[in-house]
């Protein structure tokens, strides 16, 4: 995430963009890398022709957006959890009782097998979803 985060800030600061300018990153359904904002369309061409041509940028992009969708899912469980005192089965059956297999690429591994088996309609996730992520480089 810092990598990707550090990229934007550094493009936006080449192209003379308020450093405080919220971005959403989203990959298109050919995996070309897309930029929305409140930014010039002719700057933002620019951006996003150069993270385009940035092979590491697409590759963190592409493992953050593996990651992702666990993590949020994580980080809501576990906030519920500590604001209500309920506890989560769905999380429950994501980790494991022996601490060794509770790496994130473990429950990474193990949320995505939980997904891909539901249904879309169980899962909330429509067929056209596709991943992106917001975030204000300064942040």
């Amino acid at each position: 995430m810092s990598y990707v985060r550090e990229t934007l800030r550094h493009k936006l600061a080449e192209y003379n963009v308020h450093p405080a300018t919220a971005l959403s990153v989203s990959k298109t359904e050919q995996g070309s890398i897309q930029l929305d904002g409140k930014i010039p369309d002719q700057v933002r061409e620019k951006i996003q022709q150069d993270l385009n041509n940035n092979r590491g940028f697409g590759e963190a992009l592409s493992r953050l957006s593996v990651t992702e969708p666990t993590l949020h899912f994580m980080d809501n469980a576990l906030k519920l959890n500590q604001a209500y005192g309920v506890n989560n089965s769905l999380l429950d059956s994501l980790l494991s009782e022996n601490q060794q297999f509770n790496g994130l690429q473990d429950v990474i591994h193990r949320y995505d097998s939980l997904r891909r088996t539901a249904t879309p309609a169980e899962a909330g996730i429509s067929a056209h979803q596709r991943y992106a992520f917001s975030l204000n480089t300064r942040a």
